[in-house]
């Protein structure tokens, strides 16, 4: 009977140990961690489960996404409150909250629960800044570009010294200016995107 007292004893100890070391970890939104620049209206999450027991599965998800991050600190979701969702699903959740705002930074967490019963704490805290997702976010900015290259400025090739010839895709040119700031700078968001678009573009 004794022995039978301490193997009791021994499994709810166990399973408490094992309920507290259930923690998630690895937070990425779009399979990035901390993005900048998203443009898309619901961007998908995913973590990881951390556990040093053996055969632990998810059985359900809790994610809160605030716009401030005290206010996610304070376990509150005022952009998204998922609420406990039953799902093995940790790769790709989809947001289902409020609209997003272009160039808007927030904060996200989520918990979860185990195939045992168990509740893992709050994950720490992950976070996302929106890119421009419409047209008017530009502000009236406009591409500097030729309709079409002229030909008088089609680059030769070296290797035959004959010119490229023209097509019909607008031609971005390289500009560059120098100049000295003397205040201290703050970061424009909108500014930064425009930038960022721009860079991409050019890269395509």
């Amino acid at each position: 009977m004794y022995k039978l007292a301490v193997v009791i004893c021994l499994f709810f100890i166990s399973a408490q140990v094992i309920g507290k070391d259930l923690a998630v970890g690895n937070l990425r939104t779009e399979y990035k961690t901390n993005p900048m620049g998203l443009d898309l209206k619901a961007p998908r999450f995913s973590w990881e489960l951390v556990s040093a027991a053996r055969n632990v599965s998810q059985t359900a998800y809790h994610i809160l996404v605030s716009d401030s991050r005290s206010l996610l600190e304070k376990n509150v979701g005022n952009i998204w409150d998922s609420e406990l969702v039953r799902s093995s699903m940790s790769i790709q959740v989809p947001y289902i909250g409020k609209a997003l705002l272009s160039t808007k930074t927030y904060y996200w967490k989520v918990k979860v629960t185990d195939n045992s019963g168990n509740n893992s704490s709050w994950s720490e805290t992950a976070t996302w800044q929106m890119g421009l997702l419409a047209p008017a976010d530009w502000m009236g900015a406009k591409w500097i570009a030729y309709e079409r290259i002229p030909d008088s400025l089609a680059n030769p090739l070296v290797s035959d010294a004959k010119k490229d010839k023209t097509n019909d895709n607008n031609i971005l040119p390289l500009l560059r200016k120098d100049f000295k700031v003397k205040k201290q700078v703050k970061k424009s968001d909108h500014l930064y995107f425009r930038l960022r678009a721009f860079r991409n573009e050019l890269e395509r």
